[in-house]
């Protein structure tokens, strides 16, 4: 004689996308009922390590007896069995919480603290000093990181027990083994997250982006995602959605350079010092900044015609003239400023170069933009003509700029956390206690 009943697997993820600026934060839950075969008389099998006893007497009616008068019966599983009922998945909307800490009158101020105290001083934030455990994107103050960890787990819309719970988490490209090495003991030791799962902002994009727009198998093998981050600006080619390590570029252009050249600007307009915090900073960039189609031409305009690319964020806060198109600039061309690197069009040539000449056609005709310096006006117009006067006529060029750059990638981390085959892109805790360091990276590779 037999019977079913339904073996419940609950998968919980913690998603962090650690942003030099703010921190993206979501949960994912992925509950599934695997059918169970239960068969009386069998041999016990221990394999899946757990055993369900039948509380009846051999009479078959039931009674609250003792385990000395329980008959054990056996449960079958069928480890083999690819059907799984009932799947089902939730999760919270991303959080964005800031990943520094700022201090005012004696007083540390970190996430909603924080920006309940920028909101409550918009005149005073040039005394608000900030602290961030990120630099070039990577962390590199663990205590202060770990503080920041601690206050978003404890949150009242969170309430996150990391032992519950696995860890997916982004990390920028070229990551060196030290810094891997103290990120594995914070997850493993510290928190004792049961796996961590590392994945890079740009192919969580495009997991999103793939899924977003995929109506048929036939969907293009490779992408060329375009990551315009804090620190970095990043070009990460996909073939078949795993990124081609060998051919990413990258470049020390992102929002933070563009912020603190924009404080220079306005600090050598005015012959002062600009006293205006990183955040009001950024505001301005946001508000007034935009990509110019033809540099120079507008750079000349605008010595003859100031007036005519003027614009003021507020009264408190500086008129703006080539301010406003000079500081994205550097996205395209690093050198005004003295860096010595090539600017994105140059970079993505040197990127696409790197690959099969079969390639080629395909990361043209897909390049994706994410991050949030992507948000200029005329970014996609400015780096298609830019890219259509360094490649081949016979090469199309197809650039889509991602719905919400900022938020995409968590978005499709949330996807990859409830994929079935999440567990084959995780370290396990066990893993890190038996073997070290060494087999994360060689996952992580």
């Amino acid at each position: 004689m037999s019977s079913t009943f339904n073996q419940i697997n609950l998968n919980k993820v913690l998603i962090i996308d650690n942003g030099g600026y703010n921190l993206k934060v979501a949960t994912s839950t992925t509950t599934s009922s695997t059918p169970i075969q239960l068969s009386s008389g069998s041999p016990l099998n221990f394999s899946n390590g757990s055993v369900v006893f039948n509380a009846s007497n051999n009479g078959g009616s039931t009674s609250n007896q003792s385990m000395g008068n329980v008959t054990p019966t056996m449960t079958s599983i069928n480890s083999n069995s690819s059907s799984v009922n009932n799947t089902s998945t939730t999760s919270t909307p991303p959080l964005i919480i800031p990943n520094h800490m700022a201090k005012m009158d004696q007083t540390i101020y970190m996430g909603d603290d924080l920006v309940n105290l920028y909101n409550s001083n918009p005149t005073q934030q040039q005394i608000i000093k900030t602290r961030n455990p990120m630099d070039k994107g990577f962390v590199v103050d663990w205590d202060l990181e770990k503080e920041i960890w601690d206050s978003v787990l404890k949150r009242d819309d969170l309430k996150i027990k990391p032992t519950e719970y696995s860890l997916l988490l982004t990390e920028a490209p070229f990551a060196l083994d030290e810094i891997r090495k103290s990120l594995y003991q914070v997850v493993f030791e510290k928190y004792r997250f049961k796996s961590l799962s590392l994945q890079t902002p740009a192919t969580l994009a495009l997991l999103n982006h793939r899924q977003k727009t995929s109506t048929s198998a036939l969907s293009p093998p490779c992408h060329l995602v375009v990551d315009c981050g804090y620190s970095w600006t990043t070009i990460i080619p996909h073939f078949q959605n795993t990124k081609l390590n060998y051919a990413i570029k990258r470049f020390a252009v992102g929002g933070k350079l563009l912020t603190n050249y924009l404080r220079d600007l306005i600090g050598s307009r005015h012959q002062q010092s600009c006293d205006f915090s990183m955040k009001s900073l950024n505001q301005i960039k946001e508000k007034s900044c935009y990509l110019s189609m033809d540099f120079i031409r507008d750079l000349n305009q605008c010595k003859l015609t100031p007036d005519q690319y003027s614009q003021g964020v507020s009264s408190s806060m500086p008129m703006l003239t080539n301010e406003r198109f000079s500081v994205p600039e550097l996205i395209f061309n690093p050198s005004d400023i003295g860096i010595q690197q090539a600017g994105l069009a140059e970079s993505i040539v040197q990127s696409v170069q790197c690959t099969n000449i079969n390639l080629h056609q395909s990361l043209y005709s897909n390049i994706l933009l994410i991050g949030g310096s992507t948000m200029f006006p005329n970014f996609k117009a400015r780096l298609e003509n830019d890219l259509r006067r360094l490649i081949p006529d016979q090469y199309s060029i197809n650039i889509v700029h991602a719905e919400d750059p900022i938020l995409y990638p968590i978005y499709g981390a949330i996807k990859l956390s409830q994929q079935p085959d999440f567990h084959k892109y995780s370290c396990l805790k066990q893993e890190y206690d038996e073997c070290g360091p060494s087999l994360c990276n060689r996952k992580f590779f």
